[in-house]
């Protein structure tokens, strides 16, 4: 629990963007974090439904918080979630949750036909495995082992089943909550 709004703290989660809204406007790289944050939480916490700003909560029509519109926020991020992926760039991504002997990371992963890809370097960080670039022929090593990685935006996705067994964890799927369960 936190204390962030009042009365309502049990049953909300806050989202902070950095800034004075009141003189300045988000910055495009920030809404879009804040976009893919509330995606992340939503596949976390099925339940979470609303997204408000602080002033929208009983007892808070009096606070300037977030100082930008909310009604455009909530707008923008619906068009989010649905614009189309440039498939050249990036494949059709579904978020998928990862946890690591029953913790939830802060990252995620995404289904691709079938197949979840986990964010090499964070996983394998996590784990206390070695990650290794090979830059002349593009490759990732994790503990020595190549992987069938593929490089999105910079960073490197691999199979779940594949990474997991660079690592030496058992790997499970729960398809109701779309979570990659690593066992150690």
């Amino acid at each position: 629990m936190s204390y962030h709004v009042g009365n309502s703290n049990r049953h909300t989660l806050g989202i902070c963007l950095v800034g004075d809204f009141r003189t300045q406007q988000p910055t495009a790289a920030q809404l879009d974090a804040a976009n893919r944050l509330i995606q992340h939480l939503q596949v976390q916490i099925p339940t979470m439904k609303q997204v408000l700003g602080h002033q929208e909560y009983p007892g808070y029509a009096w606070k300037n918080c977030p100082a930008f519109p909310m009604g455009k926020f909530r707008s923008d991020y619906s068009q989010y979630l649905q614009k189309p992926v440039d498939k050249a760039d990036k494949p059709q991504q579904v978020p998928v949750a990862i946890s690591l002997n029953g913790s939830l990371l802060a990252v995620t992963g995404f289904l691709q036909d079938g197949v979840s890809m986990l964010p090499v370097r964070a996983v394998a960080n996590t784990a206390g495995g070695k990650v290794e670039w090979i830059e002349q022929t593009k490759d990732v090593l994790v503990n020595g082992k190549d992987l069938n990685e593929k490089v999105i935006e910079g960073s490197a996705y691999a199979p779940a089943r594949e990474l997991a067994a660079a690592l030496c964890l058992q790997v499970e799927w729960d398809g109701s909550t779309n979570t990659v369960m690593l066992k150690g």
